[in-house]
């Protein structure tokens, strides 16, 4: 950490002691992070928030621990804010979907009815390669078709996998086991959909981020000067 900037020195010690912090291996990851908010201005007084996913997508400084925890830790020390969702309330969310819905309206249901279709079609035209009754508690290791990869997703065997969506029962669960299938498939890098089928189900809202004005204090008081 001997190449930080010198009007970093109290932010870099706020964090190093901060008692949240004995015992901590990560804190000179939670110091780059701090600092990369700052200088990108994502603080509390421009009032700028930023989803770990975008932080993660533009981290350019490498971490030695993952952004997700690091992010909570340098959270606890008071020089990052976490905003957590109000209510932590969830929503469903899809590419087919006008916004964001935050109950299974009549409207998710008949979406996820034509998803439902468009996998079965893909299962059907990439054959039956895998139908048989393999293990359905993880024994193949390497599933290596859609069907098998949603089979074992859903923990039941490859020729059952119709099944588990055609016969009657809750709108709710056949979206939810829809929507663990396809985000098998799309994880998968042993397959291809062959299908334009997209997940929808239940997505927890994002916590954001932002250097806090304790932060942001400790780093421009130590000059007297602000940059922003």
């Amino acid at each position: 950490m001997d190449d930080i900037s010198e009007k970093y020195e109290r932010l870099v010690e706020h964090i190093q002691n901060h008692p949240e912090n004995q015992n901590r291996t990560s804190i000179p990851s939670q110091i780059k992070i701090a600092i990369w908010l700052y200088e990108r201005g994502v603080t509390e007084p421009r009032g700028i928030r930023h989803r770990r996913k975008k932080i993660e997508e533009e981290l350019d400084v490498t971490l030695e621990h993952e952004v997700d925890n690091t992010l909570e830790n340098v959270a606890k020390t008071d020089a990052v804010n976490l905003h957590a969702p109000l209510s932590g309330r969830s929503f469903i969310a899809s590419d087919r979907l006008d916004g964001l819905e935050f109950r299974p309206s009549e409207e998710v249901i008949e979406i996820v009815d034509q998803e439902v279709e468009l996998l079965i079609r893909d299962l059907e035209n990439q054959g039956s390669e895998g139908a048989g009754e393999v293990a359905a508690d993880g024994g193949n290791e390497d599933p290596t078709s859609v069907r098998e990869v949603v089979a074992k997703a859903l923990g039941v065997a490859p020729s059952l996998v119709e099944r588990e969506f055609l016969e009657e029962g809750d709108g709710v669960e056949r979206m939810n086991k829809y929507d663990t299938a396809v985000q098998a498939v799309e994880s998968s890098p042993n397959v291809t959909k062959g299908e334009e089928y997209v997940p929808i189900g239940w997505r927890n809202a994002a916590h954001r981020y932002q250097l806090s004005s304790v932060g942001v204090k400790l780093v421009e008081y130590s000059k007297g000067v602000s940059d922003f």
